[in-house]
């Protein structure tokens, strides 16, 4: 016959293995739901991204309309308060400056909240990214000779791709986009087009061609999604 100390004894021991077994199964649980729950967030911070593009798209077209332009214009010398888009919104009053720092501020080191990726893991700052996470399509920045000026008219413009969730402020098809894809949303970026219209993409999607031989196109900067103005007439792009 087993003492009373036995029995305690045996029964501490059997109380822990319990204890054990249930810490194990809530470890495994929480493995199991953490990439979904990772999941979530990130669909939730795209879906911040997505509507941080739509209020940019209605920022641009207010200055457009108020100062008689189609879009916005950028790198262009002399044509606005900066030759920056982003700064141009905050000096003229359509987006908010960021807190701490004056709409007056020709290099703001703050990025303004409506320009901010909750996704972004680069460096911010006006020697990064120009104090904003969101970038102007190269091709209509309106500083070359292959770029549209912010009068011209464009056809399709559902296709032509005007702001995107990039991390340099004037993004082009010849970026590297794989890296950019690895610091966003689940390796999608969004985009809002010169019609107000807002895609989310993966890889595939986004025609790029980086370092001569990395990317989904190789004619990339020939599409309407990017369309280099010496290279007409413009390939078609599917989504």
């Amino acid at each position: 016959m087993k003492s009373d100390r036995s029995r305690v004894s045996s029964g501490r021991l059997f109380t822990l293995i319990e204890l054990l077994v249930v810490i194990a199964i809530i470890a495994i649980l929480a493995a199991m739901l953490m990439p979904a729950l990772s999941q979530a967030r990130e669909r939730g911070r795209a879906t911040h991204c997505i509507n941080n593009l739509k209020q940019l798209f209605l920022a641009a077209q207010s200055y457009s309309d108020d100062y008689k332009t189609l879009r916005i214009p950028d790198g262009i010398d002399n044509y606005a308060l900066s030759k920056y888009f982003n700064v141009t919104l905050v000096m003229c009053g359509y987006v908010a400056p960021a807190k701490g720092y004056k709409a007056s501020d020709p290099e703001p080191m703050g990025t303004p909240n409506m320009m901010l990726c909750a996704s972004y893991t680069g460096k911010r700052g006006w020697g990064y990214n120009k104090a904003c996470d969101y970038g102007i399509n190269d091709y209509l920045a309106g500083s070359g000779t292959t770029d549209f000026q912010p009068k011209e008219i464009l056809d399709h413009p559902d296709r032509t791709m005007y702001f995107i969730d990039g991390n340099t402020h004037t993004p082009s098809p010849a970026n590297d986009w794989d890296t950019f894809l690895a610091q966003k949303h689940g390796k999608s970026v969004s985009a809002v087009f010169l019609a107000g219209n807002v895609r989310t993409m993966q890889r595939s999607q986004i025609p790029f061609w980086y370092n001569g031989s990395i990317g989904t196109f190789s004619n990339a900067y020939k599409t309407w999604f990017w369309r280099s103005k010496s290279d007409k007439p413009w390939l078609d792009w599917s989504f």
